[in-house]
Order: structure tokens, then C-alpha cells, then sequence
């Protein structure tokens, strides 16, 4: 499976690559800092197309899927979180820098920062993030100081603190 999702993980960065630099078409889901692009919704279906033709029985959360209406349903199938272009305001104004939420909690697990803490995030926000955080020795939690499980449907409040 490792071999396979590289592969295709190639060929999803190689399309990110040849947007980069061409202008795009941007539409706001919700708020001024929340974007989509032709190339967000291309690469989520690109990575689901995929995956479903070799995975048949896995499940799909996709924010811009989520973002048209799809339900976002937590089964005990296996189950990918996408965020196709993490870092959509950069993308769009075609610079390289920190500004998503999972760049930064990837920082505090390299010991980079203390902590961070974010409100009106996703699953598909944190999803690798918190993961990599844990296997670092970290806690992800909500500002309760619950802490968090990214598969559960309790997730409502969509805060994260580290």
C-alpha cells in the first residue's frame, strides 16, 4: 500500500505544481480566509477517484466535497481525511510560507513552539497534524482540556489546543 499511495501522491503534487504559478479562479465557502480553487476541487477528486478504484471500501472526507454538500460520516471503515491544498491563501497568492494549521502543530512537535491553539478548524485541518503530535509524545485537546479524538462525532466545538 506505501508504494501505491506515493505513486499517487506524485502525481497529485505534479498537478498542484503546474497551478502554482497560473492564475486561478477563487470562490469563498464561508469566510474572507476561507478559499477554494479549480485546482483544490480537481486534486480532492483526483485523490478520491483514486483511491476509490484501488481501495473500493474505504470511506472519503474531503473538505471541499464537504464544503458541496457531501456528509461527512464516521464508520469503522478505513477512512482518508483530505485537505487537498492545505494552505489555500498561500497557494493563491502563490507564496511559500507557514499560515496553516497543521504546518504549525507540526512545529510544536519538532519542539519549534510550546504550544498552539486554534478555533473554527476541521478534521481535515488537523487530522495528520495531531497524529504526528501524538507519536511525538504531544496532547491534542479542545480548550476543555479534553482530549481530542479526531474520529469522533463529538468533535462540534472544532477548537484544538496543544
Amino acid at each position: 500500500m506505501k508504494l501505491c499511495v506515493y505513486q499517487y501522491l506524485f502525481s497529485f503534487l505534479q498537478e498542484v505544481k503546474e497551478a502554482f504559478f497560473k492564475e486561478k479562479t477563487v470562490e469563498l465557502k464561508g469566510s474572507f480566509a476561507d478559499l477554494v480553487t479549480e485546482t483544490d476541487q480537481r486534486v480532492e477528486k483526483l485523490i478520491i477517484d483514486s483511491f476509490k478504484e484501488k481501495y473500493p471500501t474505504h470511506k472519503f472526507i474531503g473538505e471541499e466535497s464537504v464544503a458541496d454538500g457531501h456528509k461527512c460520516e464516521w464508520t469503522d471503515d478505513p477512512t482518508w481525511i483530505i485537505d487537498p491544498i492545505d494552505g489555500t491563501s498561500n497557494f493563491v497568492h502563490s507564496v511559500r510560507a507557514l499560515g496553516s494549521a497543521a504546518v504549525d502543530m507540526c512545529m510544536v512537535a519538532l519542539g519549534a513552539g510550546e504550544a498552539y491553539v486554534e478555533y473554527g478548524i476541521h478534521v481535515w485541518d488537523i487530522a495528520a497534524a495531531a497524529l504526528i503530535i501524538t507519536e511525538a509524545g504531544g496532547i491534542v485537546m479542545d480548550p476543555s482540556g479534553i482530549v481530542l479524538n479526531v474520529v469522533s462525532t463529538n468533535n462540534n466545538t472544532h477548537h484544538i489546543c496543544l
